[in-house]
């Protein structure tokens, strides 16, 4: 009677653990497949980076940005030249 009682707590301990792994790669599975679809967007976004590998690919658009800022801040600098 005793062995019977400590092996139900035994049982649903494993059942949780293995629902609690099963919800972890759901989870994992989610934030996986939310991040490749960033990530092919961010291809799509950055000139010259069509399956491009990942390193590569934030690499290039670390570039990109610092690009484009230094394109605002010369836009800025001609409108302010010309009164725009």
């Amino acid at each position: 009677m005793r062995a019977e009682r400590a092996a139900a707590p035994a049982r649903e301990r494993a059942v949780a653990s293995v629902m609690r792994r099963c919800i972890g790669r759901r989870r994992r599975a989610a934030i996986r497949s939310s991040v490749h679809r960033k990530l092919r967007v961010l291809e799509r976004i950055v000139p010259g980076c069509r399956e491009a590998e990942m390193a590569d690919l934030l690499r290039r658009t670390a570039e990109y940005i610092s690009l484009l800022e230094v394109q605002v801040s010369v836009l800025k600098s001609f409108a302010d030249l010309y009164g725009v």
